[in-house]
């Protein structure tokens, strides 16, 4: 038996269809175009091809045989994915998934404008500027879109200026954004420099700090348009005023040098809380008119607070601890002890200490204690009277609470405040009054 051949006209016949077959696997599945879809398909630089998936229609998908730039319909950064940007690429329509990161570390990154967000990182997603006074060149009225839980990480010099970097028009903080620097022994500009210039007083971002920045500040003003968040620790110098518009918190030390200038809190709504410890300059801390802070955690404060008109601390459940005195008590600005938090101001010996204390927005019932042994006292006052009495219509409707740190040597002499209307049904304003007390 031998081999037989196969005729001529039948391989001239089969061997176009096999032909064809494979040239059209070729054009429809194994080809990126440059207006595809892109996403990543594992960690690596941009200018790896192997970095990337491409689709035409965002539904099949294959790995790459070109990498992705402006063209591309939509580039997405997937998560676990940290794609590296380390020479010149251009991009537009860059999507930065929760749990991905884009990382700059070289080469000039080229944001072109098109319809939306040019960059958009999603929240739990990250964009890493590493790149020494080199950020990304926005193209066109190009934008990166921080969204919320979105976070901008800067660990390169050279991009807090004033109105640059960072700072420019080109980045759209959302609310709840972060801008997160990281550098150490590294200051960031604050010399009239204003960082998140565009959000309103409804967007609050995040400017955190991570590590041991050392000494920053300026002649002029620094105003952060949201909320300063320092888990490292920062040193505040010279004159020209420290804004952190919407509060402070954070694990991180907070300290300042005496001639600083003073740090206000002026927001709509701000935030006080943090384990962290706060020195305030000699000039002080105001709480802007119509501003009200609310206590995330108790805090310890060194300095002086103002309380300027309007100005409200909501403490909850925290306590609010003084190394200093808080100053501008009224009706409409006081401490509210809403929850169970305290004012607490430490040392009081013989000269008189105020607590500017209401038990809700609208009413003051300061006290004043003094000849205090140098003990630390904490106070809040409730609407109500707790526990009942006898005849609860001819009291003041009011129960305050002073906690002392220890045994006072002494007599500790207390004054205790109320206003008309404070009184119940037949409670005579005109007569001595009666305390009482109760000790648990």
């Amino acid at each position: 038996m031998g081999m037989k051949r196969i005729p001529t006209l039948l391989m001239s016949l089969l061997f176009p269809v096999i032909l064809i077959h494979v040239y059209a696997g070729k054009e429809k599945g194994l080809y990126s175009n440059p207006t595809d879809y892109f996403r990543s398909a594992a960690s690596g630089d941009w200018a790896n091809v192997s970095t990337w998936e491409s689709s035409p229609d965002n539904i099949s998908w294959a790995a790459a045989t070109l990498v992705p730039t402006s063209t591309a319909s939509v580039i997405s950064i997937r998560n676990t994915h940290t794609v590296t940007v380390s020479s010149n690429e251009d991009m537009d329509e860059v999507l930065v998934e929760s749990g991905a990161i884009l990382f700059h570390t070289a080469g000039i990154l080229n944001v072109n404008n098109g319809p939306g967000d040019d960059i958009n990182v999603l929240g739990g997603g990250i964009f890493t500027l590493a790149s020494n006074n080199n950020g990304p060149q926005f193209n066109g009225g190009a934008t990166a879109f921080i969204s919320p839980n979105g976070m901008l990480r800067l660990s390169a010099s050279g991009l807090t200026g004033a109105g640059t970097g960072v700072n420019a028009s080109s980045y759209v903080y959302s609310d709840a954004s972060v801008l997160e620097y990281t550098l150490t022994f590294t200051a960031f500009s604050t010399a009239g420099v204003t960082y998140f210039p565009n959000a309103n007083a409804s967007t609050i971002p995040v400017f955190r700090i991570t590590g041991n920045v050392g000494g920053v500040g300026g002649g002029s003003n620094t105003v952060i348009n949201g909320l300063f968040e320092v888990n490292g620790t920062v040193t505040f110098q010279n004159s020209g005023t420290k804004t952190f518009r919407n509060g402070i918190t954070g694990t991180g030390t907070i300290s300042s040098d005496a001639a600083s200038g003073k740090f206000i809190i002026n927001g709509t709504t701000a935030s006080l809380g943090g384990t962290g410890s706060l020195t305030l300059p000699t000039a002080g801390m105001d709480i802007g008119s119509n501003t009200t802070v609310t206590m995330l955690s108790s805090k310890i404060i060194t300095g002086n607070i103002a309380l300027l008109a309007n100005a409200l601390v909501m403490l909850g459940a925290y306590h609010l601890v003084m190394n200093g005195d808080i100053s501008g008590g009224s009706a409409t600005s006081h401490i509210v002890t809403n929850g169970t938090g305290k004012l607490v101001l430490n040392n009081i010996a013989a000269a008189f200490r105020t607590f500017p204390i209401g038990g809700n927005t609208s009413t003051i019932n300061p006290l004043i204690i003094y000849n205090g042994s140098g003990l630390n006292y904490g106070a809040r006052v409730e609407i109500g009277i707790n526990p009942a009495i006898a005849v609860p219509l001819s009291a003041v409707n009011r129960t305050w609470v002073v906690n002392p740190s220890g045994v006072s040597a002494g007599a500790v002499k207390v004054n205790f405040f109320y206003s008309a209307g404070h009184g119940n049904l037949f409670f005579s304003y005109l007569t001595n009054v009666e305390q009482g007390f109760y000790t648990g």
